[in-house]
This record gives C-alpha cells, structure tokens and sequence, in this order.
C-alpha cells in the first residue's frame, strides 16, 4: 500500500492508493494500516501468507477481535463521494457505507482464513466502486434512441405494444427529476417468437447490461439473492452481482422460461421475486451470502414463458403483461428478413453475400428460430457447393413451391 502525496480532500481524512484503488480514508485508519506493529495492518497488507511467520517484535496479521475502533469513520469515507452534486437521473446510491462498515467490522472478526480473504476482496471492490452506480436511460441522446426505437419497431413489429410502453416510460423519465424506471414486464406467447432477441436489442437500445439466467434449471431462491454463509459453498447472487459489482444501477435482469421454474416451496428460486419486483422492498434487499444490504429498486426485470397459467398468480400481479403473437402478413416479410440477415450476421462468413428479401417470401410462416436453422443449413450447403451466396436450391424442398432451382437469392 502507497500513500499518495497530494493534499488531503478535506481536513481529517488521507487518500491512500493500493494496486489501482484510491480511496479517501480518516487519516488514523490510514496510519495504523500502514504500522506493522498495528493488528489493523492486515487491511492494508496486500502480501499475506500461511507460510511466512510473523517478524520479531511484530503482532501477527489477524484480525483484532470486537468492534471497529473507528465505529462511523469508514461509513463517512465510503459515502463521501455522494456529498456533492449527484444527478438522481444519472447516478444512483445502491449502498450505504454504513453497511461497508458492518461488513467490514464481521470480516475482521472471521476466523476462516479463506472465507476472510474471500470477504476481503470483494469488500475492496465495493470501495473502489464507491456507492454510486451509473444509471442507463437513453433519453440523454435524443437522436441516438430515436434510431434505436425505430430497429426496434422494425426488427420486432410484433413487440410494438412493449416497444411503445418502454418509449413512455423513457419519455417520462425525460421530464421528470426522478430516475429511469421500467416496471416489470412480462412477455408470454408460443415458443420461437425471437422474445429473447428482443430482450436482448431492447438492453442494447436502452444501453443497460443484459444478465440471462435461464428459470428452468435453476435450483433455489440463492439464484437471486445468494445462498447463506453456514454453507461451504456459499456464493452470492445475481442481483448482488449485476448492482454492487456491476457498472449500473439499472440493469436488465432476463428472466428465461419463468414458467418452467421449480415450484417446490421449499426450494423455490422464484420466491426472491416478491420483494424484488416491488418498488419499496427493493430499496433494501439483502445478498445472504455477503450479508450485506443494497438498493435494487431500478434494476429492469423482463421475464418471458410459453404458458402464463404456469406462473403463480403473486407473481404474475407485479408484471405489466404483453402477449405476444406471430407476425402476419407485412410484419412477418419484415420480420423473416430482419432474422435472415441477422442468423447469416452471426455465421461470420466475410465474403458471403446477403440474400435479398425474395428470401423471406419462402421463410416468412417460420418460427424465428426455424429460420436460423434454415439459413444456416442453407448457407453451408451453398458453401460446400462452392458458392458464395444462395440460391433456392440451397432452401429445403418443402419450402421451394415452384421456384425455380436457378434463382439467385443475392
């Protein structure tokens, strides 16, 4: 640890800088962290190990047993950075140092050296990070969001109605001094509608990260929350991981397949989302692994199913629902030859030319993952045939009506 030599931010309190962490700190903590013969120094000693033995005449590195003896320091330091000039509809408080410093206090009396270490290190994250995540609304770049509302439309013009209904949350949030807030939403409708794809350009239109987590394999509420400190393995959970340790205090939480949860009680991995979906609880959820409390109140949950009767009535009360059907007619030529053009994207084959939207005449009554299935059997058939582009005779029989063999499709 190096103490950086430049004037103090305000009297009272020192910058010290270890690895690529500065952090404002009451200058006697600084001090004793950095006196080998102080039992604090194990905060600041960035060298430990099992196998070398303390010098002569220095206490060995463990941490000091009962309270913190700078009982209000620490939180004051951890929160300094939001004293200033905050934008509310920039920037968001996720934690409270004096929560940094109740962990912090548990950490130093851990005895299990490898749980210790563990706590240590993602204590020094959540203090390099500091207590403010960036907030993600698109609204600030009025022509930027105009043309990403537009993809959206027109890639996905069967999502229209939550298009639209996220396009009035964002404008909202444009005359108003509060953040942006997106309330749950719900989309169910037949499997191969593209409603995760649409998930995912709705998290890129929107600029906010994207967490999937698939509900259908998922074991128990600890997916969400963490899993308790009693168990060997305990690991904390997505929400924690996404907010705290994450960039944004607005990502976008992909809950997968939500009707194909496990539905014991016992063991339920959906039970978390009662207190998380709702705006008050969610001011002051609880990772049980890090035990530790944070706001989780603006993250975006976005769920999808096949069959909303599968999902439990308490739930599905918190969610703004959309069904979703299949395109028809326009929408599905559109749409057929957005995902066309999209599945041969994703194959990364530089040389290969574009088919153009005769293409999605042939293909338009697909499923969008039938599609991507089409084009990618077809494009390694017309490679295989030395080609680099499509013809019909690269789509599968059933799907030529009359065309003939001979038809370009670039």
């Amino acid at each position: 640890m190096t103490l950086v030599q430049h004037p103090p931010p305000f009297p009272g309190y020192k910058v010290y800088h270890r690895g690529s962490v500065y952090l404002v700190l009451p200058s006697a903590l600084v001090d004793r962290m950095m006196d080998p013969k102080d039992p604090w120094y194990w905060l600041g000693d960035t060298t430990p190990t099992k196998s070398t033995p303390p010098s002569e005449g220095v206490q060995s590195r463990q941490p000091p047993a009962g309270p913190h003896p700078f009982s209000g320091d620490l939180a004051a330091a951890f929160d300094w950075p939001q004293k200033g000039r905050v934008d509310p509809t920039q920037q968001h408080v996720v934690l409270r140092g004096t929560e940094v410093e109740r962990v912090t206090n548990r950490t130093a009396s851990e005895r299990d050296s490898d749980v210790q270490r563990a706590d240590k290190n993602i204590l020094e994250k959540l203090c390099e990070a500091g207590p403010l995540r960036t907030i993600a609304n698109p609204g600030s770049k009025p022509r930027t969001w105009a043309l990403a509302v537009e993809r959206l439309h027109r890639a996905h013009p069967h999502f229209d109605a939550v298009t639209d209904f996220v396009v009035g949350r964002v404008t909202l949030s444009e005359y108003s001094t509060q953040p942006l807030q997106i309330p749950p939403i719900h989309l169910w409708g037949e499997p191969g509608l593209g409603k995760t794809h649409y998930a995912n350009d709705l998290a890129q239109a929107l600029g906010a990260p994207l967490r999937r987590q698939s509900m259908d394999n998922a074991q128990s509420g600890s997916l969400l929350l963490g899993s308790e400190r009693y168990w060997s393995n305990a690991a904390h959970g997505v929400i924690f991981d996404q907010v705290c340790m994450g960039t944004h205090a607005n990502p976008i939480i992909l809950l997968d397949e939500l009707d194909k949860a496990p539905t014991d009680a016992r063991y339920s991995p959906t039970a978390p989302l009662h207190s998380l979906l709702e705006p008050v609880t969610s001011r002051c959820v609880r990772d049980a692994a890090m035990d530790i409390e944070f706001d989780a109140s603006l993250v975006t949950y976005i769920a999808t199913s096949n069959d909303p009767t599968l999902v439990p009535a308490s739930l599905r009360s918190r969610f703004r629902e959309f069904h979703i059907e299949p395109p028809m007619g326009a929408q599905a030529l559109d749409v057929a030859h957005v995902i066309t053009l999209r599945a041969l994207d994703r194959m990364n084959i530089p040389a290969f030319e574009p088919p153009i939207q005769a293409l999605s005449r042939k293909l338009a009554h697909l499923t969008a993952r039938e599609i991507h299935q089409v084009v990618q059997d077809a494009v390694a058939k017309a490679m295989q045939n030395g080609r680099c582009y499509l013809t019909f005779a690269d789509l599968p029989a059933d799907l030529l009506d009359g065309f003939s063999n001979e038809n370009v499709l670039h």
